[in-house]
């Protein structure tokens, strides 16, 4: 999966080359159509080897300290358009600075994972609240949704690889199944813990971890 990129990267550098240099509308959304193919599948194809290296106890991480609390912060900059988009209202409970040290790239992963879902799966006008502090030793972190919920027969499932529930299913049939098992991989390899509540179906859910601090 790792050759995949190359050509990908070629694919998407002609595409924006020829993009900019057109002035036919037809045709200019026929390049945004291959751009965005494109950007699928270099997802699927990080999905693929985040598998891969989520199995392998040998692959190394690159542990750095950081503030997570700031870490966080910055990943929900990034999803202010996508939040008024749907309009849906984010209650930030990040309380004060906490540090870890942790493989920031894949800890960043994972809070994308957890917003993502979120966001896709909280219906317009919904809620998502987002908790981070400190207690026991452990950095602890909540993402909370009004959304589809998990019924009481898909819970014990949801971090299985590959698994999905009816309503994920519906609401992204593109979706592989692979987020939430590679999140727990994630953050077990950290030394934290990752669990999920959920009332039932149109209840929401929460997703809360932890991870040691230093």
């Amino acid at each position: 999966s790792h050759k995949f990129r190359t050509p990908l990267t070629h694919i998407k550098w002609a595409t924006e080359n020829l993009y900019q240099k057109e002035a036919d509308a037809d045709k200019r959304q026929n390049l945004t159509n291959i751009k965005t193919s494109v950007f699928r599948l270099n997802e699927l194809t990080n999905l693929l080897i985040g598998v891969s290296e989520a199995e392998n106890k040998s692959f190394l991480y690159n542990f750095e300290q950081i503030d997570f609390s700031q870490c966080v912060g910055r990943i929900l900059e990034g999803y202010k358009s996508r939040l008024e988009a749907k309009n849906l209202t984010l209650i930030n409970k990040i309380k004060e600075p906490v540090t870890v040290k942790v493989d920031l790239t894949r800890i960043q992963f994972v809070l994308q994972i957890f917003l993502d879902n979120a966001v896709n799966y909280t219906p317009e006008g919904g809620e998502i609240r987002v908790l981070v502090h400190q207690g026991g030793g452990s950095a602890l972190c909540e993402i909370q949704d009004t959304g589809v919920g998990i019924s009481s027969d898909e819970l014990p499932h949801i971090f299985e690889r590959f698994y999905r529930g009816h309503e994920s299913k519906r609401l992204d049939t593109e979706g592989m199944g692979i987020g939430l098992y590679l999140a727990k991989q994630i953050i077990e390899r950290h030394g934290g813990s990752l669990t999920v509540k959920s009332l039932g179906r149109d209840k929401g859910s929460t997703f809360r971890f932890s991870l040691p601090t230093t």
